[in-house]
């Protein structure tokens, strides 16, 4: 659990479960730029950026079209199997959730469909790429900021994190990370889904797969947030 002060020169508070010793232990907040749980995956990669402004010194390169990566969704076989009115996709539980929406009164997590759930080539038949890759993510072109954050902590394992984020969506879908020599060492996919209340009075950000390729280590992990065993690292 992370508790996030709004206090702008006041480090976060974490908290984690330690279930060997079945106890919940305060973890410093200072170490985000360092794996979890022995994986790529280090707290502040999360979205591509999951730090606080303030940690890092920001800079605007510019735009740039980019291939992005765009989540598989059942909608497209909902509207097969019947019909893709507005009226009966807002009417129909299976079409609500294809679609995207949180169904009345539902306040928990959102679960998706499972032909909407990512899937890691190693669980892809005849797949031949790198076993931690999404294989069927679609590529889209779509105009990106370009953002360069340099940490202002000495300590900060990470030299520079360029940050790819969406014009339209707000979010970013890329992050290359640096090491203090310069030298290329990261590489951060996310992928988010929005969902919405009936009638859109509100709407949230469902984290739903990442991953971290780590050069160094020749090591990989992917965070799929629809399935038991959330983040799993592998060489």
């Amino acid at each position: 659990m992370t508790w996030w002060h709004t206090d702008p020169d006041k480090w976060q508070s974490v908290w984690a479960f330690v279930p060997t010793i079945r106890r919940v232990r305060r973890l410093t907040a200072s170490n985000s730029s360092e794996g979890m749980f022995g994986s790529t995956l280090a707290r502040d990669d999360a979205y591509g950026w999951a730090g606080k402004i303030q940690y890092m010194k920001w800079k605007y390169i510019g735009v740039k079209d980019m291939l992005v990566p765009i989540a598989p969704t059942g909608i497209e076989k909902a509207m097969v199997a019947g019909d893709p009115s507005p009226k009966k996709l807002a009417a129909t539980p299976d079409l609500i959730k294809a679609k995207g929406q949180i169904p009345a009164g539902q306040v928990a997590r959102i679960t998706w469909s499972p032909e909407e759930r990512v899937i890691p080539g190693y669980e892809k038949e005849g797949w031949t790429g790198a076993a931690f890759a999404p294989a069927n993510l679609k590529p889209a072109k779509r105009k990106c900021w370009v953002v360069e954050a340099t940490p202002k902590d000495p300590y900060y394992a990470y030299g520079r994190r360029v940050v790819y984020i969406d014009k339209t969506a707000y979010w970013a879908y890329w992050a290359t990370l640096y090491d203090r020599a310069g030298e290329y060492w990261k590489t951060v996919l996310w992928e988010d889904k929005m969902a919405y209340t009936p009638g859109r009075d509100m709407t949230t950000r469902h984290p739903f797969f990442g991953s971290s390729e780590d050069v160094r280590q020749n090591m990989a992990t992917f965070f799929d947030g629809n399935r038991k065993d959330t983040t799993r690292s592998m060489n």
